[in-house]
């Protein structure tokens, strides 16, 4: 279980992005934005990670400009039966577009510190960190899958999800808060993409939503027949 009380827990933000989720809490919505409570506790005082959409990038040289991403630590192979994961999540303001969950396979060579060349590569009076830190990003964030969208504004309630899903490596989860794009007149307003109660548990767990990529999750076949 994953509540956000005080910080990310083992959570953490993507150091390529020019967005940063952060840890808060209903007392301090009304100047830092997100929801006025949160779902565990239903009160100011409990805590969520949420992502402020009206903001724009304000670090010319990241990777990733038009999201914020918060990794899961990383996990082993899921085994047959999957995983289920389960959050509550809210959605409010004009500038929030959706929130995405994907799964990131994690290489086993490491990843390259983005200011980290090879031999040979252009040093950094020729190839600025913007190009590199972005090269780092298409390479290492390319074979993401999109495993749920979710787009529905919340009106500043909560709502609950689950998303099932199989991976037989190493491999974190993100989720990724989108804002609406920066030429669109609804990004000067505020909004907000939140999350809470995180739960990993058996893909059997879920309710509801099935891929068939890891067993029936409880359906079965029919053995009845028509006369």
């Amino acid at each position: 279980r994953l509540s956000p009380t005080v910080d990310l827990c083992e959570w953490s933000n993507l150091n390529l992005s020019a967005f940063k989720w952060q840890p808060s809490s209903g007392q301090d919505a009304y100047w830092i934005g997100g929801p006025n409570t949160d779902q565990t506790d239903s009160n100011k005082n409990g805590g969520y990670a949420f992502f402020e959409t009206s903001q724009l990038p304000n670090v010319p040289e990241a990777a990733n400009t038009v999201s914020a991403m918060l990794l899961s630590p990383t996990m082993e192979s899921t085994g047959s039966k999957g995983h289920c994961v389960s959050f509550s999540y809210a959605i409010d303001g004009l500038s929030a577009d959706k929130l995405r969950v994907l799964l990131h396979p994690v290489k086993e060579s490491g990843n390259k510190d983005e200011t980290e060349m090879e031999d040979g590569e252009e040093n950094d009076d020729e190839k600025s960190v913007e190009m590199i830190s972005k090269e780092v990003f298409e390479l290492e964030f390319k074979d993401n899958k999109v495993l749920a969208t979710l787009n529905d504004g919340t009106s500043g309630l909560w709502k609950s999800a689950q998303v099932m899903y199989s991976f037989p490596l190493p491999h974190k989860l993100i989720l990724e808060a989108i804002p609406k794009d920066e030429t669109d007149q609804a990004r000067r307003y505020r909004g907000y993409i939140a999350v809470d109660d995180l739960y990993f548990d058996s893909g059997e767990a879920c309710q509801g939503h099935c891929t068939f990529d890891s067993g029936m999750c409880g359906f079965l076949n029919d053995n009845s027949r028509d006369d």
